[in-house]
């Protein structure tokens, strides 16, 4: 989770949501581990004694936690929604204007389709994990915790037998992270290859049928989704494994405790109340267990977008714009380029082909752009030697090309 940590300098200026988020995790939490105490009150001084009055108090307090609880859990959901979307609209802003700074040098190296994918997809999926998985996270972690100490508290032999549970599904669910994390980043890729495909199908969709590339195009999409599909198959096979597994523990650490604990009440060294809060406080820590199979999948998605997201956020424009650039109302004029080399980089860090002694003229009063070739020269060529501008008129004069 190294690459979701790095995201907590956007968690900053929602602090103050962040830690009303937390306190209506927690109220939930303590209300529903008040829950099996007023059961054990009802039952060993209500039912068993014939009182009225406790069974009337216990229910009480039962309705209180449950209203506590679900007042709680509203402004929980109205502290995750201002969060997680406050979140995600600076991550947007902030890598769009990052990319914004790149030269074309950067740009030549990553595809549009991948970046609208970090943009997107990434940002999303990251937004997810704040608005669900983490107070999902906090919730099954203090409801584990609350569980195993009232445990502890009502038997503690009992509470020790019962205990040797969690560190299996602790392997469990680290080893299923540590196998589905490079699976989600391969799916992203994945993605970002077929978002690709799209788009240059879109912004070129003149030229392909101008020389009726449909069929091949199609092919190709055809492929990228193939592969996609399958990255995302061979993923939700492995987390498919987790919750029947997680179940599968939680009820050998029911079995336990029915087996163990009712021998305690025969031997009446526990009463009946005990044993149902007792049971009662194991289903609570043990159903975080099951939901970390989704928090699992969301937790392990939202890292690998996390490193994509700050994989473009990292990368540091190839021309830098100088801090206080010169400004004039009155620039008039030309930039003139004189026995320029410019070559595009092959494969393997091959120099690849170059043009040499290229002129270009800028003129900042011209609005249009407007190119003159000769001997075919590319007007891009001058784009490329001017990364920064507001309009061009080129003029272009090769030799030895």
């Amino acid at each position: 989770m190294n690459s979701l940590k790095r995201m907590l300098p956007f968690v900053q200026p929602y602090r103050w949501i962040v830690f009303w988020l937390v306190i209506t995790v927690v109220l939930p939490v303590a209300m529903e581990l008040l829950v099996p105490k007023a059961l054990n009150y009802i039952i060993d001084a209500g039912i068993e004694m014939g009182d009225m009055t406790a069974i009337w108090r216990g229910a009480v307090i039962m309705l209180v936690t449950a209203l506590i609880g679900s007042i709680a859990t509203l402004g929980q959901g109205v502290c995750r929604a201002l969060f997680a979307q406050g979140l995600a609209y600076d991550m947007r802003n902030t890598l769009f204007s990052h990319i914004q700074k790149f030269s074309f040098a950067n740009l030549d190296k990553m595809q549009t389709g991948q970046l609208m994918t970090r943009l997107s997809s990434d940002v999303d999926l990251v937004r997810g994990f704040t608005s669900h998985s983490l107070s999902l996270l906090l919730r099954a972690s203090l409801m584990l915790v609350g569980s195993v100490v009232m445990m502890f508290v009502i038997d503690a032999p009992l509470a020790l037998i019962t205990l040797a549970v969690l560190p299996l599904a602790g392997l469990l669910i680290s080893g299923l992270m540590w196998l589905a994390r490079p699976m989600f980043a391969i799916v992203q890729e994945k993605l970002s290859a077929l978002n690709t495909i799209v788009q240059e199908n879109l912004a070129g969709v003149q030229v392909v049928k101008a020389f009726v590339r449909e069929r091949f195009e199609i092919g190709r999409f055809k492929i990228s989704n193939d592969d996609y599909m399958t990255e995302n198959i061979k993923v939700g096979k492995l987390m498919a494994i987790a919750l029947p597994l997680l179940t599968l523990l939680t009820n050998l650490g029911i079995v336990a405790v029915v087996w163990f604990g009712g021998r305690e009440v025969i031997g009446n060294r526990l009463t009946l109340g005990e044993l149902v809060a007792f049971n009662n406080y194991l289903m609570i820590g043990m159903a975080p267990l099951m939901l970390l199979g989704n928090i699992l999948t969301m937790i392990s998605r939202a890292d690998a977008s996390a490193e994509r997201y700050l994989e473009v956020l990292d990368t540091q424009p190839v021309v830098e714009v100088i801090a206080g650039p010169y400004k004039s109302s009155q620039l008039q004029g030309e930039v003139t380029f004189k026995n320029v080399v410019f070559h595009y980089q092959g494969r393997n860090h091959d120099p690849g082909w170059a043009v040499q002694q290229l002129q270009c003229a800028r003129l900042f009063h011209v609005r249009t752009i407007n190119h003159q070739l000769q001997n075919g020269i590319r007007c891009s060529h001058c784009h490329y030697l001017i990364p920064y501008h507001e309009c061009l008129y080129c003029v272009f004069s090769h030799q030895n090309a």
